[in-house]
């Protein structure tokens, strides 16, 4: 669903908003406003040039929010990020004044992703052209290193899309969805609209 809202707001001239599906689980200890973490990196990460650029994404987003990056910190943070590519089909020639009608399809590109290809088209309509989409995940984990025994207390996914195929940009609004009124509400989907500045003329 996030590849229609963002077609909707397309539709309708906000092309300066990026549309964020997140969901979170957490057991976030009662008390803890600013805390200590530390970046841990899972095996298949350790050497990756690729992941390094990305985890200073993160902890720009997290140090933003307030969280304070510590070697001794009691929070273990850990995350995942992936990219891939879809290809929409926009159609024209609907009813009620030439309103598009799209159909997406791809595979999954990441494995928590749910559901499958999205079709939204009036068999009136007539396919105009393909427009590449560049679809970006997140999953970040939070582990409590002073809980007795040590154990997760954050899980989040988050998914976006657009038009550009700058990475790092997309993994920012992924972070600032997922930390937005952290640890957020238990156990919902949410539907974060980030503004994006307007580049000056």
């Amino acid at each position: 669903m996030v590849l229609l809202a963002a077609a909707l707001l397309a539709l309708g001239g906000c092309a300066t908003q990026v549309v964020n599906d997140v969901s979170v689980y957490h057991e976030w200890p009662v008390g803890v406003v600013k805390p200590g973490y530390v970046l841990v990196r899972e095996s298949h990460q350790r050497d990756s040039l690729r992941h390094a650029a990305f985890e200073r994404v993160v902890r720009a987003e997290l140090n933003r929010a307030g969280f304070n990056e510590l070697a001794s910190g009691r929070f273990e943070i850990s995350f995942d990020f992936v990219t891939g590519r879809l290809l929409r089909r926009v159609f024209e020639e609907a009813p009620f004044g030439g309103a598009y009608f799209w159909r997406s399809y791809g595979v999954p590109i990441y494995p928590w992703q749910h559901g499958g290809a999205l079709e939204l088209f009036d068999r009136r309509a007539r396919m105009v052209r393909d427009e590449l989409i560049y679809e970006r995940a997140l999953r970040l984990e939070i582990r409590d290193r002073e809980a007795k025994p040590p154990r997760q207390v954050f899980e989040a996914s988050a998914v976006n899309d657009g038009s550009e195929e700058d990475a790092l940009e997309g993994l920012r609004y992924l972070m600032q969805a997922v930390l937005a009124d952290f640890p957020g509400p238990n156990g919902k989907m949410r539907r974060i609209v980030i503004e994006v500045p307007r580049p000056a003329d």
